[in-house]
């Protein structure tokens, strides 16, 4: 699980998320697949540059017409990259290491 930060750090759940998930795990290989991305701090990962990567790497972002529900596609997701940003302003969809990601949606989001 990749964490793309581009909200207000006070606004921020996904901050919580990432230490939640981080503290939970029992092991030090799986705490390694949870990663925060500060996007004001560092450059987004280019994972449109490996075709193996970019293919089994989704973006957990809802676009009409153009995601599908997550759980049509979770057996094939070896990555998920979750946008915590303001999402009536999603500008950091169009990132060049994000915009090529296929993109997955919640069928029942809370």
């Amino acid at each position: 699980l990749d964490i793309v930060l581009d909200d207000k750090r006070k606004l921020s759940s996904a901050l919580q998320a990432y230490t939640l998930l981080k503290s939970a795990s029992n092991n030090k290989e799986s705490s390694k697949r949870v990663v925060l991305v500060d996007a004001e701090k560092e450059a987004i990962p280019s994972y449109h540059l490996s075709t193996t990567t970019t293919e089994r790497t989704f973006l957990l972002f809802p676009s009409p017409g153009e995601s599908v529900p997550l759980e049509s596609v979770a057996s094939q997701i070896d990555r998920l990259v979750l946008l915590d940003c303001k999402w009536t302003k999603p500008s950091i969809q169009f990132n060049p290491g994000l915009a090529n990601l296929r993109k997955v949606h919640l069928t029942h989001p809370p």
